[in-house]
């Protein structure tokens, strides 16, 4: 199920995606910075991220690739079922966990499970 399209085709990316982690005490996230022009760049950021995982093109099947240019949330996922159940009691069912997908062009797929996402214009 698609959240959001990036407004830029990811062809057009000069340099990026750029993946990077902030961590603090009280929200752990993520972003992707991805500038289309030199003076402008989107971020997708995950708040409370619990999880991510990355698989070059190379490695990217059709499914993977069902999430060109935009965020997808994965629904029934097994991955979320996988560590909910590695979890520890209480934690396995504190956390809101959502499974999120985006595939960009010549650079592959991203995978991050967290609370929420949201795309902001960095300028």
């Amino acid at each position: 199920m698609a959240i959001f399209e990036i407004p830029y085709p990811s062809t057009s990316i000069i340099e990026g995606p750029e993946l990077w982690e902030s961590v603090d005490a009280v929200l752990p996230g993520m972003t992707f910075i991805f500038p289309p022009e030199p003076d402008c760049s989107i971020r997708i950021r995950f708040e409370r991220m619990r999880a991510y995982r990355f698989r070059s093109d190379s490695h990217c099947t059709t499914w993977h690739m069902g999430a060109y240019d935009k965020l997808c949330e994965v629904q029934s996922s097994d991955w979320i079922h996988e560590l909910k159940s590695d979890s520890r009691p209480p934690w396995d069912e504190h956390w809101i966990m959502r499974h999120f997908v985006i595939y960009f062009d010549g650079a592959g797929c991203f995978e991050v499970v967290a609370e929420s996402a949201e795309m902001e214009q960095v300028e």
